[in-house]
């Protein structure tokens, strides 16, 4: 993959604060507003924006070559800090492609992917409940959701808990 822009790339990139090659022709790119990094895809094959500007993070999932972990800021009033303070905003997690398509919403607290079992966890916001996604992001169905994990003490297995039962959702690969 160049590690440089097409010269009509470059025209329409001039406007981004920083351009980072990511692969194939397509780069990060990145404006700072009233202080915070936001950052967006853009391919420079047709010149066009895969993902706007809006995302804080924007990365690459190892594991899976076109899966992105998607960062932003959503607003939300009358959320309180550890100390009580309140604040009006929170960091949200999603997860898409590199074609543009959002496989899961920026609605969850974080997404971790958990190599062994081939699923990735994602925790929902203000609760304290728990969803297991295919290892490709997408939901297993029937979706539940559940109140917590835990991995057995041998790593071997991957157990959701509701209410108070333990279900089998991972098994080492």
């Amino acid at each position: 993959m160049p590690d440089t822009l097409p010269l009509s790339s470059e025209l329409v990139c001039a406007q981004y604060d920083y351009v980072s090659a990511y692969r194939q022709g397509l780069f990060f790119v990145s404006s700072v507003r009233l202080g915070v990094l936001y950052t967006g895809l853009y391919n420079s094959h047709n010149n066009t924006l895969v993902y706007p500007v809006e995302y804080t993070h924007i990365r690459p999932s190892p594991e899976h070559i076109n899966l992105l972990l998607l960062e932003k800021v959503s607003p939300k009033l009358n959320l309180k800090d550890q100390d009580g303070r309140y604040i009006t905003y929170r960091m949200v997690s999603g997860l898409g492609n590199d074609r543009g398509e959002i496989i899961q919403p920026c609605i969850y607290d974080w997404i971790t992917y958990h190599q062994s079992f081939d699923l990735f966890v994602a925790k929902k916001h203000d609760e304290k409940i728990y969803i297991p996604l295919n290892g490709d992001g997408s939901t297993l169905l029937p979706l539940v959701e559940y109140q917590g994990f835990v991995i057995s003490e041998d790593g071997a297995d991957l157990f959701f808990i509701k209410d108070e039962h333990h279900y089998k959702i991972g098994h080492k690969f």
